[in-house]
């Protein structure tokens, strides 16, 4: 592996500047410094079995134990619902990530880096409202506040009346009106009826 070491420097200083890196990234460097990209497979293996590197989902690689980096590995993609109240200050208890993606992925509760992330699918027609805010030092994608919201009606999930309360106060009625028009009358009446207290 010594000889390797020309692009191991290289690869694990791109680590260091980007939180994620995918394989295609690796091979690239690979290609530059001459070796086959081939060996990429091969230098993955060795930087996860040393822990330096750690797997996300197929083929992206971090070097920082946060497994709600997954999000950066998704094309289109935020972290929502309990997680978005949680780093909203809405949400007190413990959750785990939860990522709303419209990519071509398996839905479901995957285990990275020991801990289970829940990645839900989501139409085109509903990814909106996503904002930048500070995650663990750093800017990662999350559900606005209204976006939070319709996203807690459409999958039925029910932090508590305390919360939904609170979530609703926080809310700008002017883009929650905007926002609930694009789901279908049906899906907009429920909506409606479980927020009858806020005055659309």
């Amino acid at each position: 592996m010594m000889g390797k070491k020309k692009y191991f420097d290289e690869i694990m200083s791109l680590a260091e500047k980007s939180p994620v890196i995918s394989i295609g990234d690796i091979r690239r460097i690979i290609k530059i410094k001459g070796s086959n990209e081939k060996n990429a497979k091969q230098t993955i293996n060795y930087l996860v079995k040393k822990k330096l590197l750690r797997p996300l989902i197929k083929g992206h690689y971090t070097k920082n134990d946060d497994p709600t980096l997954t999000v950066l590995c998704l094309k289109k993609a935020y972290l929502g619902m309990q997680e978005a109240l949680s780093i909203q200050g809405l949400w007190e208890q413990e959750t785990i990530p939860i990522i709303i993606t419209t990519d071509s992925i398996r839905s479901g509760v995957r285990i990275i880096m020991g801990s289970r992330v829940l990645i839900k699918r989501i139409m085109k027609k509903y990814y909106y409202g996503e904002e930048r805010l500070k995650v663990g030092g750093r800017y990662l994608p999350v559900s606005n506040k209204e976006k939070t919201l319709m996203d807690l009606l459409y999958y039925k999930e029910n932090p508590g009346k305390e919360v939904m309360d609170e979530l609703i106060k926080r809310t700008d009625k002017k883009i929650v009106k905007e926002y609930i028009i694009k789901y279908p009358e049906r899906t907009q009446e429920m909506m409606k009826k479980r927020i009858e207290s806020f005055p659309l």
